[in-house]
């Protein structure tokens, strides 16, 4: 299970850490996620999912899942094919940008 700073998680969406601290709090409080402080600085809090959180992310893919394939039933096989061909490649260069994203806000946040 990943566990990620709030300060990684801004700099990962770039947006400010103000903003994720408030979406954080929200999170915490409907029980998607949760803090801990695993670092040796007591200071320093890590979130990560629940497992209401993983259930969550479970059904909204399982959901995305149904969409998709209703939605491919207006392509023919040959159309069905491109698009996915189109979808992996633009899902694989936007996972190569988060996990560089990711690593950088990492190392930043260990040079601090």
């Amino acid at each position: 299970m990943t566990v990620l700073t709030p300060s990684q998680i801004a700099q990962a969406l770039n947006v400010r850490p103000p903003t994720v601290t408030k979406s954080i709090a929200r999170l915490v409080e409907q029980g998607f996620i949760a803090r801990a402080s695993g670092h040796a600085d007591g200071r320093i809090v890590q979130v990560q999912l629940t497992e209401a959180g993983n259930n969550i992310l479970n059904d909204a893919a399982k959901a995305v899942r149904k969409a998709d394939k209703q939605a491919l039933k207006a392509l023919d096989d040959r159309e069905a094919k491109q698009l996915r061909v189109l979808v992996e490649k633009l899902s694989d260069a936007l996972a190569k940008r988060d996990s560089k994203a990711l690593k950088q806000a990492a190392k930043k946040d260990d040079n601090s």
